[in-house]
């Protein structure tokens, strides 16, 4: 699609880090696609090291260094999300922290290993990307010419 930079699917995922009643403990946690979210992204500054690990290793997560602090993870943290609409737990490995333009509390995971942990059959896990499917390049033909010029970052939702 001409002028669009990159584009991406992800999916929030919510659920609980450690005590769910404690707020501290609250954060904002996504699956995103690892190979396409530092395209969409730019401002995000990781190694590269850190940046191939993500995209290498399926049960691996990224967080800015700001949450990474907070919590005092170090790379190679065991990191256990508990899903609450999500079904499942996500025992995830730090590999990567971002510097970014804002002090942002953000963990990514790929949203792959999330629906492949979902019970087979699952509706939730049935669902595809819009980026695998091709959805994505039709819905990029409806945006007008002016909003071609940005950088892409399309929501997925069931």
């Amino acid at each position: 699609m001409p002028g669009v930079k990159a584009a991406t699917a992800w999916q929030w995922f919510g659920g609980a880090y450690r005590d769910a009643r404690d707020p501290r403990n609250f954060f904002a946690r996504f699956g995103v696609d690892p190979v396409q979210m530092f395209r969409v992204w730019p401002e995000y500054v990781i190694p590269e090291d850190q940046r191939f690990a993500f995209v290498r290793q399926r049960t691996a997560c990224v967080t800015s260094r700001t949450l990474a602090n907070k919590f005092g993870w170090r790379l190679g943290e065991r990191i256990t999300l508990v899903g609450d609409s999500f079904p499942v737990s996500l025992d995830l490995t730090l590999v990567g922290m971002f510097e970014g333009v804002e002090n942002s509390e953000v963990l990514y995971f790929n949203h792959d290993y999330l629906f492949e942990s979902l019970p087979v059959g699952s509706a939730r896990r049935d669902m595809h990307s819009p980026t695998a499917s091709g959805d994505l390049q039709r819905l990029l033909t409806h945006l007008p010419e002016s909003q071609r010029e940005v950088i892409l970052m399309l929501k997925w939702r069931e």
